[in-house]
């Protein structure tokens, strides 16, 4: 996408006229874009142009994530679950649990749609092996030693060396000059001592510590593939509160506009979205109990699933509400859009959620409460929690938070301190990284990406 603009993405919650939806949901993606040309060769508002030319970017990425048929979809559910009958799966189709759309007027399944449901439905897999199952277990138990030790010591801190790295696919690799963009440990109220150790190339910009969204960004003429890292080293440090309704003080909304206005198109304060705000909260007056009730209400409404790519997606926060679905991400961006209606200050944060043992990408929520200050709330965590009948690990997670993450993002939706020429894999988050030529962006299915856990200590 040529001569693209950050602060352009506002424009996605433009609605789409009607001629090009209906082609769009039918799966007519070439009939779409030919619309789209048409349309482009109107004269037409300033706002319309641009929500057309980001529209047709979507519409280029959405039957990528879509490739199974029916068949295909059903036979690789059955390895995992071999008594599942057709009408099973077609039951979990129509509760939502099975995400597909229409690619050329024919169904087409989500590409980790059998990922989610074993994830959200254990009892359909097939025994996972041994060695895998002590593994979970092994994670699952760290993460609930640490979180003993933070309620009985008042805190927690743990140091991570970590080596990140990034790899054009063969496929996708051509000759040429190449920008490449990796997350690295940016300061934050839980990260400390942050030393960037080693990379490759050796060349490389570092964005400022304080940076909303932190990278290392290499450039290289490359002639040929080879893969893009950096290790750095952090102090992931915790402190345990429990807030009280009784202690909680007044602020200056002022104070904190940013943290309490909308930002499109996913923080959209939608008649929807005030609505259910309204009812979540109504004759709450004290802050920590909206913000509370908001968090409750999400760890027991809305299932963890995994979704298609953000950039698709046309307001995240109200996919979830409406839908009950979502990532961890979709989770937090609803939780910061409710409690920014009910007047509550919340924001975002996302890296990794690191165990001792490996690393994945991860999402989470901040919220302002005086006078604590700035607390967490890991709703997808929190979520979790409710399903497995831990309430007081889901108490947890309204407050707290493990010192298992590196936060690259303490902002959502922000432009690079060095920026790419090109639209975004993610024009929203940056957890895994981001590679360009001169003519044109990757997208993720064009590179490979990894986190390795190289040292841990307690």
């Amino acid at each position: 996408m040529d001569n693209f603009r950050f602060e352009e993405m506002g424009y996605l919650s433009v609605d789409l006229p009607e001629d090009i939806l209906k082609r769009k949901w039918h799966g007519d993606f070439q009939g779409a874009d030919r619309l789209i040309s048409l349309w482009l060769e109107k004269d037409i508002p300033a706002g319309l142009r641009k929500k057309l030319i980001l529209e047709r970017e979507i519409i280029k990425r959405l039957p990528v994530e879509y490739p199974y048929r029916y068949g295909e979809a059903f036979a690789r559910l059955r390895e995992k679950a071999p008594d599942l009958t057709e009408e099973e799966f077609r039951r979990l189709q129509d509760q939502g649990r099975i995400d597909w759309i229409y690619v050329d007027g024919e169904e087409r399944f989500f590409n980790r749609f059998v990922e989610t449901l074993l994830k959200v439905t254990p009892s359909l897999s097939e025994p996972v092996e041994r060695a895998s199952l002590d593994e979970k277990n092994r994670e699952k138990q760290a993460l609930l030693d640490v979180i003993r030790q933070i309620k009985e010591h008042g805190s927690a801190e743990c140091r991570f060396h970590i080596r990140a790295s990034l790899r054009i696919k063969e496929e996708s690799f051509r000759k040429g000059r190449v920008k490449v963009h990796i997350p690295v440990p940016a300061a934050c109220g839980q990260l400390e001592d942050i030393r960037i150790l080693t990379a490759y190339p050796e060349q490389y910009e570092l964005a400022p510590s304080d940076s909303p969204q932190r990278a290392v960004c290499f450039r290289e003429d490359m002639r040929e593939n080879h893969e893009f890292w950096v290790e750095y080293s952090y102090l992931n440090r915790v402190d345990y509160v429990e807030m009280k309704p009784s202690e909680v003080r007044p602020l200056d909304p002022a104070d904190y506009a940013e943290d309490l206005a909308e930002q499109l198109p996913h923080i959209r304060f939608t008649p929807y979205m005030r609505a259910l705000a309204q009812e979540l909260t109504e004759g709450l007056g004290n802050p920590l109990d909206r913000a509370k009730c908001i968090y409750d209400y999400i760890t027991a409404h809305v299932e963890y699933s995994f979704v298609r790519s953000y950039f698709t997606i046309e307001n995240l926060a109200e996919y979830a509400a409406v839908g009950g679905r979502g990532d961890c991400g979709i989770q937090a961006l609803m939780f910061i859009t409710l409690c920014r209606i009910a007047g509550v200050p919340a924001r975002w944060q996302s890296g990794l959620y690191t165990t001792p043992f490996s690393a994945g990408c991860h999402d989470w929520a901040q919220v302002y409460i005086a006078p604590y200050g700035w607390r967490y709330v890991d709703c997808s965590f929190g979520g979790s929690a409710y399903r497995e009948g831990d309430e007081e690990r889901r108490r947890f997670y309204f407050g707290n938070l493990d010192p298992f993450r590196m936060v690259a993002n303490s902002r959502f939706q922000q432009e690079f301190d060095v920026k790419k020429d090109f639209l975004r894999a993610d024009p929203y988050d940056n957890q895994r990284g981001e590679a360009e030529y001169e003519d044109g962006g990757l997208g993720f299915g064009d590179m490979t990406w990894k986190a390795e856990i190289l040292e841990y200590t307690s």
